[in-house]
């Protein structure tokens, strides 16, 4: 019973150790010397201790766990901690005398040694860190080699040995297995701690080092942000320390103007009902004094309290916008300048086209007719350009007022009519909605009717029909206009609206155009306050669709200056003959 309690007492003192180890052991890690003396000098004292209260079990057997505290030593703090740590406890055993005196200092020193050795195949010869598996390696050779040495060199009797061994083998072993766990489970602490932190590290030097700003906010209410991490690219860029976004939510509001503020929390509060992306442009003034243009897109961040919070990334886009200016401006300059001496070619080339200028020899009037179509086409690119350039800078005069879309679309049946026939196509029109009237610009939408109608013909075979549709959906005047043409390629599709955007269809590119009328059409029909959308069935055709705001049809009667046309389908044959057609 008193060996038990005294081996209790042994293993107290090396757990206290040991926590004491594990709360400097991180300090000491950056030296291997450090490290090695400060672990060879705490087991030293834990051996000590430990020897000082054995377990004598005949006048000059003592034993204890010391082989334990010694393996301990060698297994964490390597040969030096475990040299530093046997040669104490093995002058001490000398000095307690007895018949295991000899035999006792020597298990000292064999355990040492083993320990030494497992540590340098296991850290020095492998590279690997303390494992459960290392802890039973060294467990097993304090069990074996100090008890073999002892066997050798004891001149004990049998018994006594048989019943030392059946005490400090056990001991010894479950010791270093229990007491080595702690040790590990601090480290592997320690390593999931630094693994952390270095990931954490990498990770704030990539987002402060990305070439914009990396944010995660939270809409509070209908108009409050609250932003939970901001990187240091709000420096780079806004002018503005990271901390003062956290701190002082209304920082971004003395940034942009109460409009482009009260535009992001629509955008915002549209993205939380919806849980679709955001992206935001927008003005803002530096701290500096200059202006800049910055975009920032914004994914909705999961959530379990389904807080609207958004994982998001703003940049610099001050050049792009400079460079697209300057684009724009040398394009309408261009524009502007070829445009007078195009139009006096253009109208020089159809006088001689025509026989004004006199009579021309057949090589020559098919070289004038070819000039006059190729300036014809110049013309419209010009015209694009300068309608492309007239609605981005607001500069493009739109009159808005009750119109009968029947009369709008018949004005651009008439000027597409002899390209129908040139092509031999049909074009049918079914008109649901009797009467419609809606608030637009009669020019504007006879513009993108016109462009819509010429692309369906253009796109259409032969001898093929277009079809335009007048209906009214949910209060909205909607018209629809379809060709049985190839349809649009998938890829396409996303890019269709764009600026000087074409298919690589060879069907597409058989056909002429700039690849601007659609960005056109797309702006005007947004400053009509309308959409228009499109579906494209590849092989079968594609139908675009414009939705516009209608009026009642009491408030369009007392606003129509004239009756509309009647009602009916309009059919243009290929012939340009007008019919009325049964849909």
């Amino acid at each position: 019973m008193n060996a038990i309690i005294t081996m209790v007492e042994s293993a107290s003192v090396i757990i206290v150790a040991i926590m004491f180890l594990a709360f400097v052991g991180e300090r000491l890690e950056r030296s291997f010397w450090r490290h090695s003396l400060a672990f060879g000098g705490m087991f030293a004292v834990i051996g000590l201790v430990v020897m000082s209260t054995p377990v004598e079990l005949i006048p000059g057997v003592r034993t204890d766990p010391r082989n334990a505290v010694v393996t301990l030593s060698a297994a964490f703090g390597g040969p030096v901690s475990a040299v530093l740590t046997a040669i104490p406890m093995v002058l001490l055993r000398l000095h307690f005398g007895g018949i295991g005196a000899v035999p006792g200092a020597l298990s000292i020193a064999a355990a040492a040694l083993s320990s030494s050795a497992i540590w340098y195949w296991w850290r020095q010869r492998r590279g690997l860190d303390p494992s459960q598996l290392y802890l039973f390696c060294q467990a097993l050779s304090v069990a074996i080699v100090p008890t073999l040495v002892i066997y050798l060199t004891t001149s004990a009797p049998t018994e006594i040995y048989l019943r030392a061994a059946s005490l400090f083998v056990p001991v010894n072993f479950a010791t270093v297995l229990l007491m080595g766990n702690l040790v590990l489970r601090e480290y592997q602490r320690r390593w999931a701690v630094a693994a952390h932190a270095d990931a954490q590290a990498r990770l704030q030097a990539t987002a402060n080092d990305a070439p914009g700003m990396l944010f995660q906010v939270e809409l509070m209410g209908e108009n409050t942000l609250l932003f939970h991490y901001v990187s240091n690219g709000a420096y780079r860029i806004l002018g503005v320390d990271p901390e003062r976004f956290m701190d002082e939510p209304e920082t971004l509001a003395r940034l942009i103007s109460e409009e482009e503020m009260s535009r992001l929390f629509t955008l915002m509060s549209d993205s939380a009902q919806s849980h679709e992306p955001w992206a935001f442009e927008t003005k803002c003034v530096h701290p500096r004094g200059d202006i800049l243009w910055v975009r920032a897109v914004a994914r909705l961040h999961p959530s379990e309290d389904d807080a609207a919070i958004w994982d998001g990334f703003l940049y610099d886009i001050t050049e792009q916008k400079r460079s697209e200016q300057m684009k724009n401006d040398f394009i309408a300059t261009v524009s502007h300048e070829l445009r007078t001496p195009l139009t006096s070619i253009h109208g020089a080339l159809s006088l001689m086209d025509m026989g004004r200028a006199g009579e021309l020899t057949v090589k020559g009037k098919r070289l004038v007719s070819m000039a006059h179509a190729n300036s014809d086409r110049l013309v419209r690119l010009i015209n694009d350009i300068l309608d492309i350039e007239r609605i981005e800078s607001g500069a493009m005069p739109f009159d808005i007022r009750p119109t009968a879309l029947r009369s709008v679309i018949d004005g651009a049946l008439e000027a597409t009519r002899s390209y129908s026939a040139e092509r031999n196509t049909k074009i049918v029109v079914e008109d649901t909605a009797p009467n419609l009237t809606a608030m637009v610009d009669p020019d504007r939408l006879n513009q993108v009717l016109v462009n819509l109608i010429s692309n369906a013909v253009k796109f259409s075979p032969p001898e093929r029909k277009v079809s335009i549709r007048i209906a009214q959906r949910s209060g909205r005047a909607r018209i629809y206009v379809s060709d049985e043409g190839p349809g649009i390629p998938p890829e396409f599709r996303s890019r269709i609206f764009n600026k000087f955007e074409r298919a690589d269809a060879s069907d597409t590119q058989k056909v002429g155009g700039t690849g601007l009328g659609l960005s056109i059409s797309k702006a005007i029909v947004e400053h009509l306050n309308g959409e228009i959308d499109f579906e494209s069935v590849e092989k079968e055709g594609t139908t675009f669709c414009i939705d516009l705001p209608a009026l009642p049809m009491e408030t369009a009667s007392s606003s129509r200056a004239k009756s509309l046309p009647d009602p009916g389908a309009y059919d243009v044959g290929a012939d340009g003959d007008d019919e009325i057609a049964s849909l």
